[in-house]
């Protein structure tokens, strides 16, 4: 008998109202300033909690039915959004595994992402294959424009080769939850 010890969950919406949306969030990335840091693609990163960008000031409301909605699955009664910046990824731009520290929960948008040139993000599980000792990777499946996925920070991910001359782009952020129910 086969039984599941542990599992990873993640969380997959469409933005509701997404024309809308886009228009506003494309509005806060064009302002954004953008660097390259030596990376293989550019983000509009700023970790300056003194100068916070309007992207991170005005995520939270424009996507206020997608947070609710994931904190209402998650079984939270308090998010609030930690950082928020985003990347474009241009002809051969890629990003290196990584992760987004070891607790809460981090989410991608994909705002510019044409699902028939594009490729989605790749995660990769915190342990090898059992038997060949390998890593296992997976992307998530029908992943298009206006997809945004809630995903834990811990959790190793990467952006591959775009390999097309069609800009990607995506929205990333890190959230701090606190859970409504005492034991974490």
């Amino acid at each position: 008998m086969i039984e599941t010890l542990f599992s990873i969950e993640i969380f997959k919406y469409q933005c509701i109202d997404w024309e809308f949306k886009k228009q506003k969030i494309l509005d806060l990335i064009n302002i954004e300033n953008f660097k390259n840091d030596d990376n293989d693609f550019v983000s509009s990163r700023n970790l300056d909690e003194k100068n916070p960008s309007q992207l991170k000031l005005n995520f939270s409301k424009i996507f206020s039915q997608e947070l609710l909605r994931f904190s209402q699955e998650l079984g939270v009664d308090n998010i609030s959004v930690r950082d928020v910046w985003s990347v474009k990824y241009n002809l051969n731009d890629f990003q290196a595994p990584h992760n987004h520290r070891s607790y809460s929960y981090s989410g991608i948008l994909y705002v510019d992402y044409d699902e028939r040139c594009h490729q989605p993000t790749e995660f990769i599980a915190p342990w090898n294959h059992p038997i060949f000792d390998g890593t296992i990777s997976k992307t998530i499946k029908n992943i298009k424009e206006s997809t945004i996925v809630f995903f834990p920070s811990f959790l190793l991910h990467y952006a591959p080769q775009n390999k097309t001359d069609k800009e990607r782009k995506v929205v990333s952020f890190d959230l701090l939850i606190n859970p409504c129910y005492d034991g974490i």
